[in-house]
Formats: structure tokens, C-alpha cells, sequence
């Protein structure tokens, strides 16, 4: 690990939310990746026991049974894979797009960047729930098409701030040593403005995470998200809604589920972006004692 990935670590642990945030974000994989192993029902397996059909908490299951006899925490536990998929592997693609598209509008400017804002928004007057449900309703696309979909939907406000610190930068001096050299256009992008855009970047991204997780829930929940049984949290939400009265468990967990992990992803965004911004920290970091006392015992100097 390099010297300012450990400064940024170092940094990020010291800041009570961000740890709060890591640590629920922490044990969330962590349930991802073994929870449905400690678990003997599958999260699709449909058993064929009257009794268990809407069984309400217990200790056999904690967070009783849907409509189907299946065990609400497995579902929970395979439905936090699926959505923390959608959301990074979205929320990486609609970086991408966005960043890239950022660097080459802000690098060139001109009518190269006329041209790139313009048809961003057009872009941008697309309402996109309303597009996402009329392409989802009439394609049904599958999971891997609902990640496409969410991501290629989501990079326009990226591309605007990626485009801004480009524009601010790309005549720092070392943008015009680097031109003056001969360093081609996409050395440029990559290895000098890319690594300064990356702070706003790196926020940006991790926003968006719990964006997508709250998106693809409600897309879910209109029954047009991820396919069944695919266990999101947003589909274990939605099959739960018409019998709340007698089996509100099949809704409250799943809901605390997306609840929690928005809001970890929102807080740890708002950490890095405290973290990562010089100014911030300049402010937030108090004088030495030392310091202040040579500041209070400083006389002005005497006229004349």
C-alpha cells in the first residue's frame, strides 16, 4: 500500500461516521458472501409444508416464511448478493462511462465540447425512471440487462463533474509540460488528469452505490427489476406488500435491509468526500496549542 492510500486510510478511520459506515458496509459482504451457506433452505427452494406458508418469526426462523415456505433470512441473506451486485457493478459502469466521457469533453473543449454538452442534455431530458420502466417492461432483459440498463442511465451527472476539474486543470503546467514533450492525448487523460479527478470521482461513485440499490429496489417492487426468484431485496419487498396485515415480517426486513446499506453508502460518500478535500480537512484540523500561543502573545508592530 502506498504512502497516501495509507494517509487516506489512516484519515478515514478517524472519522466516526466513515467507520460507522465501513463496519455495516464490512458485514454486509460478509453475510453476502457466507450467510445463505450457514442457512439450510435455499433461497429459491419452494418446500412443500403448509405450515410454514407466512410462519411469523421463531426461533427455527428468525425472519419467518413468505407465501412459498421459504426462510425470509436466507432469501434476506441471497438478496443481499444480488443487490449489492447491481449496485457496484452498475454504479462502476456508470462511472466509467461518465468519467470517460468527462476527460474528453473537458480535455478538448471547443466545439469537440459544444457539441459532447449539448448531447448530453438531450440525454439528460429523458426522464430515466420512466425510461428504465418502458424498456424494462417491454424487453425484459434479465438481470445482467437491468445492471446494463441502471448503468448506461446513470453517467451524465458524473461526466458533468469530471468535466469541470478537467477544465480547471488542463492548463496546469504540468498539462502543458506534458503537451510540449509530445505525450499523446490519451497519456495525458490517463496518467496526469485522470489521478487529480479521481477524489470527486471516487465520491461520486460510492453515491451512487446506494442510488442504484434504492432504484433497482423500486424497480423491483413494480415487478420489473430483477426476474424471479432472483432474491433482491427489492423483489422480497414487493412479494411481501399484499399481505402486510397478517405478515408485516415480509416486509420490514427486507425494508431494514435497503434502509441500512443506503445509508452506510450515502455516509461513507459523504466521509470520503470530508477525507479527500484539502479544504476541508485544512478547516476541520485544528491549531497546535503551541501555535495558539504564540498567536495571542504577538504584538503588531509599532508605527513608525
Amino acid at each position: 500500500m502506498t504512502e497516501p492510500s495509507r494517509g487516506l486510510w489512516a484519515r478515514l478511520l478517524t472519522h466516526r461516521p466513515a467507520r460507522w459506515a465501513l463496519g455495516v458496509i464490512a458485514l454486509l459482504v460478509i453475510a453476502a458472501l457466507v450467510g445463505p451457506w450457514l442457512r439450510t433452505t435455499s433461497c429459491v427452494e419452494q418446500p412443500d409444508i403448509v405450515r410454514l406458508i407466512n410462519a411469523p418469526p421463531s426461533l427455527a426462523h428468525p425472519f419467518g416464511t413468505d407465501r412459498f415456505s421459504r426462510d425470509l433470512l436466507a432469501r434476506v441473506l441471497c438478496g443481499a448478493r444480488i443487490s449489492l451486485a447491481v449496485g457496484a457493478l452498475a454504479a462502476l459502469l456508470a462511472t466509467t462511462l461518465g468519467t470517460a466521457y468527462g476527460l474528453v469533453a473537458g480535455y478538448y473543449g471547443g466545439r469537440i465540447d459544444a457539441a459532447m454538452m449539448r448531447l448530453l442534455d438531450a440525454f439528460m431530458s429523458i426522464p430515466r425512471v420512466l425510461l428504465l420502466i418502458a424498456v424494462l417492461t417491454a424487453w425484459h432483459p434479465g438481470l445482467t440487462g437491468v445492471i446494463v440498463l441502471i448503468g448506461v442511465t446513470g453517467w451524465f451527472s458524473v461526466s458533468r463533474l469530471v468535466r469541470a476539474e478537467v477544465m480547471t486543470l488542463r492548463e496546469s503546467d504540468f498539462i502543458v509540460a506534458a503537451r510540449a514533450l509530445g505525450a499523446p492525448v490519451p497519456r495525458i487523460l490517463w496518467r496526469h488528469l485522470l489521478p487529480n479527478v479521481a477524489a470527486p470521482v471516487v465520491v461520486s461513485a460510492t453515491l451512487g452505490v446506494g442510488n442504484v440499490i434504492a432504484l433497482e429496489a423500486g424497480l423491483s417492487y413494480l415487478g420489473i427489476g430483477a426476474p424471479p426468484p432472483t432474491a433482491s431485496w427489492g423483489a422480497i419487498f414487493f412479494a411481501g406488500i399484499d399481505i402486510f396485515a397478517g405478515a408485516w415480517w415480509g416486509v420490514l426486513f427486507p425494508g431494514i435491509a435497503i434502509v441500512l446499506t443506503v445509508l452506510a453508502f450515502n455516509v461513507l460518500g459523504d466521509a470520503l468526500r470530508d477525507v479527500l478535500d484539502p479544504r476541508q480537512l485544512h478547516l476541520a484540523r485544528p491549531l497546535p496549542e503551541s501555535t495558539l500561543a504564540v498567536v495571542s502573545t504577538r504584538q503588531p508592530p509599532e508605527n513608525g
